[in-house]
């Protein structure tokens, strides 16, 4: 894998994160001001991308799906 499209809505379509790291690394927060994001149910979309053997990018999978998104209690 060389990189991911990897994009989070809100339950409004609102886009509250995207990312190329195939890591991901979500925390949970919006990336535009990193504030934490309410307990509920998130969209995802992920474009995921592997290198040719010629150099260039090759889609490979399109993923979309639900994340419930938890918070511990304090």
């Amino acid at each position: 894998v060389s990189r991911v499209e990897f994009k989070v809505f809100n339950r409004w379509g609102n886009l509250v994160f995207e990312t190329e790291n195939i890591e991901l690394n979500w925390d949970g927060n919006d990336f535009k001001n990193g504030k934490d994001l309410p307990e509920a149910v998130y969209y995802y979309t992920c474009n995921v991308y592997e290198q040719s053997f010629n150099g260039g990018e090759l889609l490979q999978k399109e993923m979309s799906g639900y994340i419930h998104l938890f918070r511990e209690i304090e």
